[in-house]
């Protein structure tokens, strides 16, 4: 038999509070809850922060987290609207973002999108996009990224009126400075996640939406090379497409040199490629300078 997992544990807690919020009705209820959520959601944090044996599946425990955390936010709002008006929920808020803790080594940010208002989930990823926008615009300032979503519902089954939560998940793709945001999100998260729950729907028979509850954003560091850091990075769509710019495919650090390379020897075709060209090693003296170059050391190169 195997032993009990905190992971396994989380689980429980997990549909125990999800069923809970479908029952409160009063204040005292809700505020009782609230409470137990808070003491559930500080143990998950502490012992993701802890050294996890092998038996423990720290993915789950990170998306149980997200999950008790929209949870709270809900009971939250649960909350304020019995004080404002003697029950339901107040519509003051539409989305909430949380920060949520990771315990992956190249987890730059996880935030959920916590829904209050939208019942169709394309709106609601096309609602969640700002604040998306915004979130990894900020972070593409440390790193270049690798970013997945998952979007968390609840679905019921007509038939026993059964809800079970469902999890409809995208592949991590790349993000960088050139990256089209408004373009990458449309693709890669409403686009994948409409087709995801339509095929669910076509395959589960039965099942109906019954509630949108988060989408969890996981936002990682992404170095191209394994043995080192490129700094490559995409010219933006706009200017790419006027191809008045050489943006030469670099894998090492140096680009600064790619692109004064680029320059002193044109290339006849294939102007992205490191390989039509000399390397900067044989033509160009840099001994002083560390790369990737920082503003201050140009004035050395140019010397």
């Amino acid at each position: 038999m195997n032993p009990t997992t905190f992971s396994s544990l989380s689980d429980r807690v997990v549909k125990v509070t999800a069923k809970a919020l479908l029952l409160l009705k009063t204040k005292d209820e809700i505020v009782r809850h609230i409470c137990i959520v808070r003491k559930n959601i500080h143990l998950i944090r502490k012992f993701l922060r802890s050294e996890l044996n092998k038996n423990e599946n720290s993915l789950k425990l990170e998306s149980n987290l997200a999950l008790l955390k929209s949870f709270l936010v809900k009971l939250k709002q649960l909350k304020r609207g019995s004080e404002k008006r003697g029950g339901g929920i107040s519509n003051r808020k539409k989305l909430v973002w949380q920060t949520i803790d990771s315990c992956f080594k190249d987890r730059l940010l996880t935030v959920i999108v916590v829904n209050f208002e939208y019942k169709d989930p394309v709106l609601f990823l096309e609602k969640a996009f700002d604040s998306f926008s915004r979130k990894i615009s900020t972070t593409l300032e440390r790193s270049l990224l690798k970013v997945n979503t998952m979007l968390v519902c609840n679905f019921i089954q007509a038939q026993n009126q059964v809800i079970d939560l469902k999890t409809f998940v995208t592949k991590s793709q790349v993000i960088d400075v050139g990256t089209d945001l408004k373009q990458w999100y449309d693709t890669h998260v409403i686009s994948k996640i409409r087709t995801k729950i339509e095929e669910f729907a076509e395959k589960d028979s039965g099942w109906s939406l019954y509630e949108i509850l988060h989408l969890k954003i996981n936002i990682n560091s992404y170095s191209p090379l394994k043995g080192g850091i490129s700094t490559y990075v995409k010219v933006p769509h706009f200017i790419a497409i006027t191809r008045s710019v050489i943006n030469v495919q670099n894998n090492d650090n140096c680009c600064f040199l790619w692109a004064v390379v680029s320059a002193l020897y044109p290339a006849q075709k294939n102007g992205h490629r490191t390989s039509s060209y000399p390397h900067y090693s044989e033509v160009l003296k840099y001994d002083s300078i560390q790369f990737p170059i920082k503003i201050s050391d140009i004035k050395k190169f140019e010397n």
